[in-house]
């Protein structure tokens, strides 16, 4: 006998067979049960998950001549005939290669003469999203108004292209990708009717990745049987899809926590070597670094990330060693590093190149292009010791006050500072900045301007607080004073005047900004 693919072998039969997606099954076993069978459903879900396995099921339930507990009895002669592909009466469709209009108006004929052998017609239409505009208006019609012996199944992984009017009249079941502890269950339950090994460390990495998709992975977990030739190892399944192990992303995490960029190269180097391709690499690099985030953030890391309690502790154990801003800011480097590997002709290089920058420790080098988002109280650099701090402060004395004389804004003008420096923003078509320093307090001194925000705005903040936005400031307040400033933005716990700090000025009002800028503000009239 020809030999049949495993998620063929194992496709599931029956409703009871289907795995992660109960709410579906329920809702349409409680619809045949009841004799409320819809005229048009519309499963949609990623590759997978099981539209079409739930489509043939449906259609033989409802056309079983011995139904049990609404499951079809796949031993009937309409499910046989269904089963194996001879039933007149039950149409699949790939709607990928029968996009034109003529397909569907040959359906459309069809539709209107009642079923030869079994109680309903049944058209399964998968990928239905690839239909042509004509084709698509050729079907609704049919679906609007279809005769009571028709129903249709449609299937779609991109339901957002099937046109309003199609949607409107079917019954729409949303599949969820499937959680890894059901795959890691329906992976062991195969391998134990194939009497295949198989350890955790290969569950884990099928089911991760698989991605939510049954079928994916036992498709994975056919060519690891192939390649094994006996029992599979974590090993052996990252040896076939080209992709890292669980210590190498943990080993390159370390490194680059703290600061041994020689290390990280040579893990790149290492993988690269194996056959690992740099791109996918950075691909699981960025998910790495979300299972810190989340180690970091979530109480149970385990049931967001979905796998084992020790394979999560050590997420959680290495998550200890960086701060949110630290894995949050390497993900943003890293989906950049992504974007640029896609289009450059050597990846490789670019991902040595931007795995370099990923240091999380601050140096004196970086300190210039990161004072911007620092509290004034927090004005020192991270490695200075104690006796070069002493040095600096006993200097900075010293000259106090020359600096207070020269940047000092006098505390009666610092209102109008601040009024002129909102107008300049708004006439600059800076409207989020403008808006948020509405919500915000000025204070000057000692040549640091802080703009001081409320702890419940701290949204307000995070939307403004970037280099390009205190730059701007600067200038601003250059030109406005005459003075050289540098711009900080500050929640009002994180200032050392605390609720000491002014609250926020009074800014000019609609009528006065319409007045000012007639053609950037207007009033609209009732």
């Amino acid at each position: 006998m020809e030999y049949q693919a495993l998620y063929r072998q194992f496709r599931p039969e029956i409703f009871d067979d289907m795995i992660g997606q109960e709410h579906i099954v329920q809702a349409l076993k409680n619809q045949i049960e009841s004799g409320q069978v819809s005229h048009a459903y519309l499963f949609c879900g990623t590759r997978g998950t099981g539209k079409t396995s739930t489509a043939r099921i449906l259609s033989r339930a409802v056309n079983c001549e011995n139904p049990q507990n609404a499951n079809p009895c796949n031993e009937c002669e309409s499910c046989k005939s269904i089963m194996a592909g001879t039933a007149i009466d039950v149409v699949e469709i790939d709607a990928a290669s029968n996009t034109s209009v003529e397909n569907i108006r040959d359906i459309r004929d069809e539709v209107m003469y009642p079923p030869t052998m079994l109680k309903y017609k049944v058209y399964i239409i998968d990928e239905v999203h690839m239909l042509s505009t004509g084709a698509f208006n050729a079907l609704l019609k049919t679906l609007e108004e279809p005769p009571e012996h028709v129903i249709f199944i449609l299937a779609t992984t991109e339901y957002h292209k099937v046109p309003a009017t199609i949607l409107s009249r079917c019954q729409r079941f949303d599949f969820k990708r499937i959680s890894s502890e059901d795959i890691k269950k329906r992976i062991r339950f195969v391998c134990d009717e194939k009497n295949v090994k198989i350890d955790d460390e290969a569950l884990n990495v099928i089911s991760y990745a698989a991605d939510g998709s049954m079928r994916d992975s036992l498709a994975i977990l056919d060519k690891c049987v192939s390649f094994a030739n006996g029992d599979i190892s974590g090993e052996i399944v990252t040896k076939i899809l080209g992709i890292a192990d669980d210590n190498t992303l943990f080993e390159i995490a370390d490194a680059i926590c703290s600061n041994d960029m020689g290390v990280c190269l040579e893990k790149i180097e290492e993988t690269i070597r194996e056959g690992r391709d740099p791109i996918l690499l950075t691909t699981y690099l960025i998910e790495h670094f979300r299972c810190l985030l989340i180690a970091l953030l979530v109480k149970k890391p385990e049931s967001v990330l979905q796998m084992a309690k020790e394979r999560a502790h050590r997420f959680v154990s290495q998550a200890k060693k960086f701060k949110t801003e630290e894995i949050t800011n390497i993900i943003k480097n890293l989906s950049s590093l992504y974007k640029t590997q896609k289009e450059s002709p050597n990846p490789k290089v670019m991902l040595e190149a931007g795995i370099v920058t990923l240091s999380v420790k601050e140096t004196p080098a970086k300190k210039e292009t990161l004072s911007y988002a620092l509290p004034p109280e927090y004005d020192q650099p991270v490695y200075e010791t104690p006796a070069k701090q002493e040095e600096k402060k006993e200097d900075k004395e010293e000259k106090i006050e020359e600096k207070q004389e020269s940047s000092k804004v006098d505390s009666s003008k610092i209102t109008d500072v601040w009024l002129e420096l909102i107008d300049s923003a708004l006439k600059d078509k800076k409207m989020q900045l403008s808006s948020a320093l509405k919500s915000a307090a000025p204070v000057a001194n000692d040549g640091v301007f802080v703009i001081i925000f409320d702890d419940d705005k701290k949204f307000l903040k995070s939307m403004v607080d970037n280099y390009d936005n205190a730059k701007y400031i600067e200038k601003q307040l250059k030109q406005i004073t005459g003075n050289d400033y540098t711009a900080r933005f500050v929640l009002r716990s994180e200032s050392s005047l605390g609720d000491k700090a002014p609250k926020k000025v009074n800014t000019h009002s609609l009528e006065e900004l319409a007045q000012k800028f007639p053609d950037i503000v207007t009033i609209e009239e009732e």
